[in-house]
């Protein structure tokens, strides 16, 4: 018992194992969710395969992070005899960025249905979706180049916000934007000058 014990602390470290309960207990109650609502045309049961399907993809993409983070704890450890913690803006940073790369791929897998009518707008989507999943991989493997993939995903969220305040209704509306904007560029600064952000990447 204590083997098995061992083998699923390393497949889900601290805080994964929590996490993939807590999805196995969500995934359950959508399924039998279906299951006791009935009939109708299409009956709510149809449903159940992809969510299980969806259940499936959620815990390998949480094996796939541990194991990221993982070997970046290692690598780092090799190279500078000790891997430090993460300070908890980059962890936040991570989070947003793992949001984010999963988004943006759903998009892009999404647009694709209109690739031949407007293939620019799908590359777009694509290199957007290819920007949020290096950054999002590069942190958790601790290599040092993500620290300029986050200014870039920053600067380029900001400069969105920018292109689009054109378009807002009120003053509200623009002090809202211009303190998202200034809170990127906060962002994108932070990553590229942090000592802290420095010494937790290779």
């Amino acid at each position: 018992m204590t083997g098995l014990q061992e083998r699923l602390r390393t497949l889900a470290p601290w805080p994964f194992g929590i996490v993939h309960l807590i999805w196995a207990i969500l995934i359950l109650a959508g399924c039998v969710a279906l299951v006791l609502m009935g009939g109708g045309h299409p009956p709510p049961m149809i449903f159940v395969p992809p969510l299980l399907a969806a259940g499936l993809a959620g815990h390998l993409l949480l094996l796939g992070v541990a194991w990221l983070l993982a070997r970046g704890r290692a690598r780092l450890a090799a190279a500078k005899a000790g891997a430090p913690r993460w300070p908890w803006e980059l962890v936040l940073i991570a989070i947003a960025l793992g949001v984010l790369a999963i988004s943006s791929i759903a998009v892009a897998a999404g647009e694709s249905a209109r690739l031949r009518s407007e293939p620019l707008v799908w590359l777009l989507f694509a290199a957007v979706a290819l920007l949020h999943t290096l950054a999002f991989v590069f942190l958790l493997l601790r290599v040092g180049v993500a620290r300029h993939l986050i200014a870039a995903t920053a600067a380029g969220w900001g400069l969105a916000l920018a292109l689009q305040m054109g378009e807002a209704r009120d003053s509200a509306e623009r002090v809202i934007g211009i303190a998202l904007i200034a809170g990127l560029l906060g962002i994108a600064v932070y990553a590229l000058r942090s000592r802290r952000v420095r010494s937790a990447l290779s």
